[in-house]
């Protein structure tokens, strides 16, 4: 529900009262195509790896080519950017005469939760304590979580 939060308001609007469409709303639209067009491509990249290791084509322990090799979780950033996308599309609509400040607010909620449930609760610590847990005295693992950030490729956070 939180994270379809911003379209469910711009759908409840009256259809005269969403401004027409710009350039701005089709760069917010690119951008969110974009953002899922990487969520699909690290998706696929993880599954041509793990088909490549069980066709006996590599012996890596865990994927760090293509997108995994600046993020360990391109996937999860790809879909929180994708869920910003979509606030910022709804933005416009509910900046609009009759429609409460609060609602551009409240819709705020959706991107944030989107990060936190998936970096901090549910998907990322779930995953970077397995990944701690088979290999984390392995040198690999430990040259890799300590390279390669967590999350957002460009913040330079390993943990």
């Amino acid at each position: 529900m939180l994270s379809g939060f911003p379209v469910w308001l711009t759908n409840a609007l009256s259809p005269n009262a969403t401004p027409l469409w710009t350039t701005s709303d089709a760069a917010i639209l690119s951008f969110a195509l974009l953002s899922l067009g990487v969520e699909i491509l690290a998706d696929a990249q993880k599954s041509e790896w793990r088909r490549q290791k069980e066709q006996g084509e590599h012996n890596e322990k865990f994927i760090t080519r293509g997108l995994w090799s600046i993020s360990r979780h391109p996937n999860y950033v790809a879909e929180v950017l994708f869920h910003a996308s979509i606030f910022a599309l709804s933005c416009r609509s509910l900046v609009t005469p009759g429609v409460p400040q609060s609602a551009v607010l409240l819709s705020s909620i959706s991107p944030v939760f989107s990060y936190g449930i998936l970096r901090y609760l549910s998907g990322v610590p779930f995953l970077e304590k397995a990944g701690n847990k088979k290999w984390g005295d392995d040198p690999a693992w430990k040259r890799y979580t300590s390279t390669t950030p967590v999350f957002w490729p460009w913040a330079r956070i390993y943990a």
